[in-house]
This record gives C-alpha cells, structure tokens and sequence, in this order.
C-alpha cells in the first residue's frame, strides 16, 4: 500500500503548489497546448446544453468563456478572471453575442441576487479545478485509493464495514490537495453521523485514528496522529477499532419530519415505510456539495440556510435512528 500513498501524495504535492500559488496556477493554465484546450472544451461540452436549462450555472459560463481565450492564445490573469464575472453579473449581451442566442438568453433569464452569483467562488483555484484535476491523474488517484481501502480492510479484518472515498474532488472536498477515507458500521448510512476508522492523505504527511462524524459533534474523541508509513497507520487503527464499534453501537439519533401540511401523508408513507421531504426538482443527494446545493436552491448564505442543513441531515440518517412524525405543532402521527 505504500506505493499508492506515494502516488497520492506526489499528486497532492503539485496540486499544493497550484492551490497556494496564484502565479503558478495561471502559469499552469497559460502553458497548456492547443490540444489540452480543445480537450477540455468537448469535456466541459455539457455546460452548452447546460445554457438552455434551468440550473444554468454563471460559474459554468466563466469557465467556458475562459477555455475559449485560452484557445485563441490569451494569456489570463486574476484580472481576466474578474472582468469576465463582470460581464456576467452585468449580463453584457454584446460580449456573449459570440456564442449564440441560448447563452444569451440563459444569461438573460437568470434571475439577479442580492449577491454575486461568484460569492461561492472566490478562489480561482476552485474555479479552474476541473482544468487541473483531470486523467490521467484522475484514474491513477482514484485506482490509488481503492486499493488503499482494499488492503485496509484485509488488515483489519473490516466485516460488515463499509468505507467512505473522497478523493480531491469529492463533494465535501473539491479543489482541496488532500484524499481521505473513512471506515465505519455498515447499519450507519453516512460517515458524517458515525465514528470512523480515519485516514488522511496530504502532501507532507497522512494523519489517521478515530474521528467523529460531523453530525456528531464528539471532538473528544478524536484520535488523529501522524504518521510516515502505512505500517504505523495499520497499527494505530487495530488499536482503535473496538472503540469505534463500542462507540457507534451506543449512538442513536432522533429526527423529526412532517408527512405533509398536518401529517396528510402519513398513512401513506407508513404504508410505504418510507420518509419523505420536498425539493422534488433535486437529484441523487449524494452528488451535491454544500455549494451546489445553495446553486439549485437559490440559497445566498449556505452556511446559515435551514434549507440545506434540513436537507443534508435527511440524506445522511442512519438504520437504526428513530424518526418521529409530527401533525401540527403539538401532535406526533400514530400508526
């Protein structure tokens, strides 16, 4: 398993650089052939039929303009990036004109906010990730890491476990120049409401030990050390394994919902033993970032929006949790 870690952290190394670097990361950008461009415009193709849709992106569009002077040979800057978001909250028809009526028209149509639809997109880094974390250093990471978990599991002896991969563009990780895996119970439907056997891949070093789920709230016990090799990471998890199952056998947690206005779908669902809340319009939950999700919802301030915390806590209950339904605000549903 050393060898893997090793290619992650040569990875996370150079992603590093690009991220706490400006200079090299226009750099990087400005020295890419014709052939990468023209590479990465038919990959990012999606964002064109993105223009006619309903979850038109300005993000999308910054990007997309930006490939596009990167192939006519422009060098682009800091300051090439910010006159182009510019255009976009100004919604400059004349400077769009050159990529056809349905840009135009999405750009058009995209309702205006009291902020900018970039105020979740400050960092260039972050903006330009999907022109840097590209294959072949997608596949070699990801094959890196499967096989990471793999020998893990055959050194702890990880039966009715499941593990929890977030590579450098994993949803609560995009544009950071680190990996990470969590191992946990598999009755927990996500790692953020269990405590997990924890490694850390960065570029100077890997961290592991026990972690508490973020849901949980457990800092105490957190045990995360440093470590050089493999072979004192597998160590350091054996000795934590009984008390991550002794910890996650005691922990339960309680929800709350309500079946419809004054619990109008509640034998229906008690029929069909499911819960269920709105947002019919949202996909596969597990795909969304925080941002993401804040983009489809029309959410300005994702870090105090019950929105998104009340959707994220749905998508990461657990077997074993108890929900209790409401009718009204003083009476529980009753089977």
């Amino acid at each position: 398993m050393q060898k893997e870690i090793d290619i992650i952290q040569k990875h996370a190394k150079e992603l590093k650089k690009l991220e706490q670097s400006e200079q090299y990361l226009f750099d990087f950008l400005n020295t890419k052939s014709k052939s990468e461009i023209e590479g990465l415009i038919n990959d990012f193709s999606f964002v064109r039929s993105d223009f006619s849709a309903t979850r038109f992106q300005p993000v999308n569009l910054l990007r997309f303009d930006i490939l596009h002077l990167l192939k006519e040979g422009t060098q682009i800057s800091s300051e090439t990036v910010e006159n182009i978001k510019i255009k976009i909250i100004e919604k400059d028809e004349k400077y769009f004109s050159k990529y056809g009526d349905i840009l135009v028209n999405a750009l058009n149509n995209y309702p205006q906010k009291k902020k900018s639809p970039f105020v979740n997109w400050q960092r260039n880094y972050c903006i330009f990730f999907p022109f840097i974390y590209t294959n072949p250093i997608k596949n070699e990471t990801s094959s890196a890491l499967d096989k990471v978990v793999d020998g893990l599991e055959k050194a702890l002896k990880l039966k009715n476990y499941k593990s929890h991969i977030v590579d450098f563009n994993g949803p609560q990780n995009y544009g950071t120049s680190y990996c990470w895996i969590a191992g946990f119970p598999e009755n927990k439907i996500s790692h953020r409401k269990a405590y997990q056997l924890f490694l850390k891949i960065s570029a100077e070093k890997i961290e592991a030990g026990i972690l508490a789920g973020w849901d949980i709230n457990d800092k105490a016990s957190n045990t995360l050390e440093d470590f050089n090799t493999i072979e004192e990471v597998i160590e350091k998890l054996k000795a934590s394994k009984e008390t991550v199952e002794r910890k996650n056998n005691a922990l339960i947690n309680y929800w709350k919902f309500a079946p419809g206005e004054n619990g109008i779908y509640w034998d229906e669902f008690y029929k069909e033993n499911i819960i269920a809340i709105g947002w019919d319009d949202l996909t596969d939950l597990k795909t969304y970032t925080t941002e993401t999700l804040a983009e489809d919802l029309g959410v300005e301030n994702s870090d105090n929006s019950n929105q998104i915390w009340n959707i994220e806590n749905f998508r990461d209950a657990s077997i074993g949790d108890v929900v209790i339904a409401n009718k009204g605000k003083s009476k529980c549903s009753l089977p």
